[in-house]
């Protein structure tokens, strides 16, 4: 739901920052954090224990939240998202590795089924929920109700999850098993890779900037892939988990598929804006999340049946989540489970990342060059850079000059779809190379 219900919210408060191109950086900044901290959160479980770190990552991602609520300007907002991030890179993997190290793995299929019904229900609730609190209340307390909710997960697991203790072993010696330099690499190759996303698309991919970006994307990947390989004495990553031939497949049918549904996730509700241009448009987005995620939630179910069948062989949106993670975790072995575990969900966050950010690029860059063609006069520069900042400046604008900007973001989107289109087709491409294995044993 922390995902979903601030999807709602992106073009009202884009509009009321007047920051609208930048609101992809709401989405993009907590899937930094998330993708970063996810595989430390891995090792951090192994050293300090599961129910530790979960309870910990509960807690950032509580205050996280509220400090969105209480921010002042987009700046305040994405730092607030950047670190509810943190938290909520261990509330996915530590929850999808303890079901691992408790369930057997001829009921792993059906267990993760049920935790993906469970998700899909909190994210569909989250889309309408969004549009209800954005247009009576305000958009903040669409960040600031997940801070409560939080708390109360908190108090649950402090109360029901039962686990074995963790070795207690000097923590500094604790502290040390922590692959500090090859998590770093890994912050800076991200964020220099979103930075050339955001300044290619919305300056231009010719420009210094973008160059120094990619520039220092290149060098830290590099760095990350040598710290892992030869320096780490426990990689967060090990890279012979992530080139593996037969997890390989699983890792980038995730990548290209959460790609298509985080960019349909911040693109629906500026679709349902185009189609219906009310003061009721927050409900209309918020029901054609509900229609995504009320088949995402039926296909999510299939993880149920897998121990009836003893293999995986159907890959689709809803479906191919749980069971590329049941191909995975059978080929990895019991001792890599963790470790193929939050390397999945690396490849999930970096799909989400890239997928919006460049779904991002691709609207700026459609919307700058199909306007000036099609706009004409001495304000030309200064229309488009506010129907950029903020979708009400559309609304003063005169009703021919209207159309054609409401019909340009239309051709975004199409276009957008068009990439979405390509990114599920590559999915598709990469669920074929997943080995079947019968897990019945």
């Amino acid at each position: 739901m922390d995902q979903t219900i601030v999807v709602a919210a992106y073009a009202t408060i884009g509009s009321e920052l007047k920051q609208l191109q930048r609101t992809s950086w709401i989405a993009t900044a907590y899937m930094l954090t998330v993708t970063s901290f996810q595989p430390l959160y891995g090792k951090l479980s192994d050293i300090f224990g599961r129910k530790a770190v979960l309870l910990s990552a509960y807690a950032i991602f509580a205050f996280g939240s509220l400090a969105c609520g209480l921010a002042r300007n987009l700046d305040q907002l994405i730092l607030g998202r950047a670190l509810a991030g943190i938290g909520g890179g261990g509330m996915t993997t530590i929850v999808s590795i303890i079901l691992s190290d408790v369930v057997p793995l001829c009921l792993r299929g059906k267990w993760q089924g049920y935790v993906n019904i469970i998700y899909t229900c909190g994210s569909i609730s989250g889309a309408p929920l969004g549009g209800v609190l954005t247009d009576y209340i305000g958009w903040r307390w669409v960040f600031m109700i997940q801070a409560p909710i939080a708390l109360i997960a908190m108090f649950l697991v402090s109360f029901y999850l039962h686990l074995p203790r963790v070795s207690d072993s000097d923590f500094s010696a604790k502290l040390k098993r922590i692959d500090v330099v090859g998590s770093i690499a890994l912050v800076i190759s991200i964020f220099a890779l979103l930075m050339a996303f955001d300044h290619g698309g919305n300056i231009s991919w010719m420009d210094n900037t973008t160059y120094i970006s990619i520039g220092v994307f290149a060098l830290a990947s590099a760095s990350f892939i040598l710290v892992e390989a030869h320096l780490a004495s426990e990689p967060i990553v090990p890279l012979k988990i992530i080139f593996d031939k037969y997890l390989l497949g699983a890792y980038l049918s995730n990548f290209f598929g959460v790609a298509v549904m985080m960019t349909i996730f911040f693109y629906m509700p500026l679709f349902g804006w185009l189609v219906w241009v009310t003061w009721e448009w927050f409900y209309y987005a918020g029901a054609i999340l509900l229609l995504f995620f009320t088949g995402l939630a039926f296909h999510s179910g299939v993880g149920v049946a897998i121990d009836e069948c003893n293999n995986n062989v159907w890959i689709n949106k809803g479906a191919g989540t749980t069971t590329a993670l049941i191909a995975l975790i059978s080929n990895a072995g019991q001792e890599n489970q963790a470790m193929a575990t939050a390397a999945s969900y690396l490849f999930r966050s970096l799909g989400g990342i890239i997928g919006v950010s460049f779904g991002n690029t691709i609207e700026q860059q459609v919307l700058q060059k199909s306007l000036k063609r099609r706009l004409s006069g001495n304000d030309i520069n200064k229309i488009i850079q506010c129907v950029r900042e903020s979708l009400n400046c559309i609304n003063m604008l005169e009703p021919s000059i209207q159309a054609v900007v409401q019909d340009t973001y239309s051709l975004a989107v199409q276009t957008i779809m068009v990439y979405v289109l390509i990114a599920a087709a590559l999915a598709l491409m990469a669920s074929i190379f997943i080995q079947v294995k019968n897990i019945a044993n």
